[in-house]
């Protein structure tokens, strides 16, 4: 993964999601574009509303070559939070 590429993800949520934001190592948080085509996720989870338009998409921060923590937070429209954390290596 290299600093300014475009990264994918999907999410999901029983009440719906509201927002997704994606940040490096506890930096500013950037918004995704929601509501991208994924169906892949409708096939895993058919009975979710709008599972088919459950991808994101977002480009990633300019940071220094090597390992960082990505860290991808789901807001329901319930207010509900969830911080899904993963080590990425920039090149």
């Amino acid at each position: 993964m290299a600093s300014g590429s475009r990264a994918y993800g999907w999410a999901l949520d029983d009440s719906g999601v509201k927002s997704v934001t994606a940040s490096l190592d506890n930096g500013p948080a950037v918004a995704v574009e929601l509501g991208q085509n994924s169906p892949v996720v409708r096939q895993a989870y058919p009975t979710f509303p709008n599972s088919d338009r459950a991808g994101f998409i977002f480009e990633m921060p300019s940071v220094a070559a090597g390992p960082h923590i990505l860290v991808v937070t789901i807001e329901g429209k319930d207010g509900g939070k969830t911080d899904l954390k993963r080590h990425v290596q920039i090149q």
